[in-house]
């Protein structure tokens, strides 16, 4: 199908993110790449990043980027001349796949699955606050359009253990340290993703269920956050990863990475609105205003506009007629 403007071809993508006005796409892949979004063209060919980047992410008045490999290393490029305003060599050769989240123009926060939370500077990358839980795998963060509320996961190491600790959910305010925090029960099993509404009230967590003898399923509930009570929950065993799970600033869609590519839902239902094939999906994220999708994958990527949706998107999650890879 022929990909129309504003929409554009990237290359290979495990994660993606759009910087705060929109104007800039980053891809962390086989390369790390910063696009000109409305040029629709590479900007910035980073080659000041470590080996096996993994998270992405930039300021939000576009001043730099940030890269985070899974070793820990940690670069900031500035976006005006490609070039580097701080770097961190790796601290570990453990793989780490955390994320990496900006806080306007001053911070990083990295949650490792080692149990570290840590806040650093932008600027120098010095650590400005730092949590260590060692009961627990810090699993996925994310954090409201405004910045001002934070939700982190909280998995359990022993897991598989015969008592199955379960997991937990903290929603906190900014900063993270001294802010107020609130935990939703220790109520959960793996949370392999999680994904904040734009508007900081409701919360998309995608769990993993483990049956003995079975293969694990996965459930997408949706939880508000001033009760938290489940509003709804939607079951599939296809579902899967802590990468491709994203709310368009709407709040009206949400989409989450499949074993065969990535599904599109209904934002307050979870009903199914329709199945892009393609393999090995990964990362997804939609543009600050949310007329674009990009979408991740480990051969390439694409950015689509979003009232195309509905003619990439099939309704068969087994059909081939549409692929984006």
């Amino acid at each position: 199908m022929r990909l129309r403007s504003p929409g554009f071809r990237i290359g290979a993508a495990y994660g993606v993110a759009f910087s705060g006005s929109g104007r800039m796409l980053g891809q962390v892949g086989r390369q790390v790449v910063a696009y000109d979004v409305p040029a629709r063209r590479a900007a910035i060919r980073s080659q000041w990043h470590y080996p096996h980047p993994a998270a992405i992410t930039f300021s939000r008045s576009d001043v730099w980027m940030a890269v985070r490999s899974t070793t820990g290393a940690i670069a900031v490029t500035d976006l005006a001349t490609g070039q580097p305003l701080s770097r961190l060599a790796p601290e570990t050769d453990t793989a780490d796949d955390s994320g990496l989240r900006s806080v306007a123009d001053e911070y990083l926060v990295e949650a490792c699955s080692s149990g570290t939370l840590r806040v650093r500077r932008a600027g120098d990358l010095q650590v400005e606050y730092l949590e260590q839980h060692p009961a627990d795998m810090l699993g996925p963060v994310a954090a409201s359009a405004a910045g001002d509320r934070w939700v982190i996961a909280f998995n359990r190491r022993q897991l598989g253990a015969p008592d199955r600790p379960r997991c937990r959910i903290e929603v906190r305010s900014w900063p993270l340290g001294r802010g107020v925090r609130t935990q939703l029960g220790d109520q959960f099993g793996k949370i392999a993703a999680l994904a904040l509404a734009p508007d900081g009230e409701r919360i998309a967590i995608l769990e993993e269920q483990r049956r003995s003898g079975a293969a694990p399923v996965f459930d997408i509930s949706l939880i508000t956050v001033a009760t938290g009570s489940v509003d709804c929950v939607s079951t599939h065993a296809a579902w899967r990863s802590h990468r491709g799970f994203a709310w368009s600033p709407s709040g009206d869609l949400l989409v989450v990475g499949t074993e065969s590519g990535h599904a599109l839902l209904d934002g307050r239902t979870l009903a199914p609105a329709g199945h892009l094939p393609g393999e090995y999906s990964s990362d997804a994220a939609f543009s600050p205003d949310g007329r674009l999708l990009a979408l991740g994958y480990w051969g390439h990527g694409v950015v689509l506009p979003v009232t195309d949706l509905a003619s990439w998107f099939g309704n068969d999650p087994a059909s081939s007629e549409i692929r984006a890879v």
